[in-house]
């Protein structure tokens, strides 16, 4: 978490912030890709009471999905106003 961003401590402290279409546009694709995840998941675990999945590719799902909010944060951090 960035040090100026406001906390639950600092109530008095409010943030304004401007998403852009870009961010706003790779919030979507995430949301989205999210969700196709889930649905993955869902239809597997309908079919299998188990579904194995190895932890490298998890950990790509995760970085890749990380990535994508690293990507929304710094284009929002651009535009806090306070």
């Amino acid at each position: 978490m960035a040090d100026n961003a406001p906390t639950s401590r600092s109530p008095s402290l409010i943030a304004a912030i401007t998403l852009s279409p870009e961010g706003y546009r790779i919030l979507c694709n995430l949301r989205d890709e999210l969700r196709l995840l889930a649905s993955i998941a869902e239809r597997q675990a309908n079919r299998e009471r188990q579904v194995l999945v190895c932890r490298n590719t998890m950990a790509h799902c995760f970085e890749h999905l990380a990535q994508r909010v690293d990507e929304v944060v710094d284009l929002c951090g651009k535009n806090l106003v306070f």
